[in-house]
């Protein structure tokens, strides 16, 4: 009896563990802490309230001390799909549901958006709903 309760628990916890990591991971995007490709930043999401709707905000943060260095607001929670480090920069790609992906370039600790970057073949996008 204790191997079958000890069976069952296994299953739930690793179908539990694979349905969080399906449900928060889109192509090359998550909503992770990731690093950049060099591992000097880290991005950390927090969300917030504002004009009752839920704002999601990307933390940028220094590794070796863990300081926020810059704060990006991405736009509302119910469009927001996950972010992406660009490889070998630290530009930072953003998915939405209703719009194309956006790129954040990296200028001395601040991230400013390009409206004209073309994303590489490299990011792969979520497809479909």
């Amino acid at each position: 009896m204790k191997k079958l309760i000890c069976i069952v628990l296994l299953v739930i916890v690793l179908f539990n563990g694979c349905g969080n990591e399906v449900a928060e991971d889109y192509g090359s995007f998550t909503m992770q802490k990731t690093y950049s490709s060099n591992e000097k930043y880290y991005v950390t999401i927090t969300r917030f309230t504002e004009n009752e709707i839920q704002v999601v905000v990307l933390d940028v943060r220094l590794a070796s001390d863990d300081k926020i260095k810059n704060s990006i607001k991405v736009g509302a929670s119910e469009t927001f799909l996950g972010y992406c480090w660009e490889e070998g920069t630290e530009n930072i790609w953003v998915q939405y549901t209703d719009k194309q992906p956006e790129c954040y370039e990296h200028e001395t600790f601040e991230w400013v958006l390009k409206t004209d970057a073309v994303k590489p073949d490299s990011i792969v996008e979520k497809q479909g709903e």
